[in-house]
């Protein structure tokens, strides 16, 4: 299996509309009670000016993409550039699998792809209850023979981290923030 992150090449409105419907079944609730102008707005969200697109190419096959926004956040003290997760859209290989999104693999590119770009952490807006959030806090973290590549995820009040500018994330207060950071590994074992 070989996974890579494409951040050259464009989504094309085609290879979205697969990996939505490929995904809507997993996609929260509150996101199916938006109903098909949801689609709309998250196709709108690759097309945003300051996003970076990528995509997830298993072995040539586009199993998925995100839509990122760098940012700088005032945290603890010090300024951090933050990888945020904006828009993420996963759909399963030719197979009909979603196994990947669950590897080492994917895990480790994405590291892989954080360092070279010169992010700190992982930052992403989330429904708690919602599958996609169980998913992520019951997978990043994860350890395969001694290998880790993140942390688990910290979750987060919208409050705790944008502070007086949580009003222009422009969504519930329900919403949670998972702060992911990079593991960093043991001199001694590279663990």
């Amino acid at each position: 299996m070989t996974l890579v992150i494409n951040s050259n090449d464009p989504v094309t409105r085609t290879e979205f509309d697969r990996l939505y419907d490929e995904a809507f079944s997993y996609l929260s609730v509150e996101r199916q009670r938006l109903g098909e102008n949801m689609k709309e707005t998250l196709w709108k969200g690759f097309n945003k000016e300051e996003v970076i697109v990528r995509r997830y190419e298993l072995d040539g096959y586009l199993v998925g993409c995100s839509a990122i926004i760098p940012v700088t956040i005032e945290w603890q003290g010090h300024a951090e550039t933050w990888m945020w997760y904006y828009q993420p859209t996963y759909g399963q290989t030719t197979s009909g699998s979603r196994s990947w999104w669950y590897s080492e693999e994917f895990q480790k590119v994405g590291r892989e792809w954080a360092d070279t770009m010169g992010y700190d952490k992982v930052m992403a807006l989330h429904n708690p209850t919602s599958p996609a959030a169980l998913a992520v806090a019951n997978t990043w973290g994860n350890s395969w023979d001694g290998r880790q590549y993140f942390e688990s995820p910290e979750v987060h009040t919208l409050e705790e981290i944008f502070g007086e500018g949580r009003s222009a994330m422009h969504v519930p207060d329900t919403m949670r923030v998972f702060l992911i950071e990079k593991h960093e590994a043991n001199p001694d074992t590279g663990e």
